[in-house]
């Protein structure tokens, strides 16, 4: 509805140059919006119906995890409003599409509703089978009566600060998925002093 309000104004009125140009950069970010939210659900679709056949190999996820963080986030990332605390050269066998999807689910989550406090994404080595990624941020958290709830498809919290955020309620639920079939586990835990 917003791409197709944003060509008919387009189309309709004799608007200012940078007006246009506004309107034109709305309307690609809306369309990149409904693109990624039409392949989200493409791959949902192919999990739960087991076609989605998983290529897992050996992946350097410390280099995977730098390459995304500066290709994706590059002037939050200079801005201090990133930071990444990466362990050097940690593998982990896995599918390397999965493996961004969701990482780029759990950064975009982070960004879009931790408010404009700094999202930190730290990659360790817990021992020599297990890795840890975690994404933190400093926004107002999530209730522990609703942990469980965001990790289920379309559920999205029910307070008006998070219905004013653009979101589907799709992104968690697909990283959920992916982690469970690469055998891993995810989980919400309290940030300090607060966040997520």
């Amino acid at each position: 509805a917003a791409i197709k309000l944003q060509l008919q104004t387009l189309n309709s009125r004799d608007l200012p140059v940078d007006k246009q140009k506004q309107l034109y950069a709305r309307a690609l970010v809306d369309s990149n919006r409904l693109e990624k939210l039409v392949e989200n659900l493409l791959l949902v679709n192919k999990i739960e119906s087991g076609r989605l056949p998983l290529t897992k190999t050996s992946l350097n996820v410390s280099v995977l995890l730098d390459r995304l963080i500066k290709q994706g986030y590059p002037q939050m990332l200079e801005s201090g409003r990133v930071r990444a605390e990466l362990d050097v050269d940690l593998m982990v066998n896995a599918d390397d599409m999965a493996m961004e999807s969701i990482i780029l689910n759990l950064i975009d989550n982070a960004l879009k509703y931790g408010g404009e406090t700094e999202v930190t994404v730290r990659l360790r080595s817990l021992d020599k089978s297990n890795l840890e990624l975690s994404v933190s941020d400093f926004g107002n958290g999530i209730p522990h009566t609703e942990r469980e709830k965001v990790f289920e498809r379309f559920y999205r919290r029910g307070n008006e600060e998070v219905r004013q955020t653009k979101g589907t309620g799709i992104g968690l639920y697909l990283v959920k998925l992916l982690v469970n079939s690469h055998h891993g586990s995810i989980f919400i835990e309290d940030n300090t002093p607060k966040g997520t």
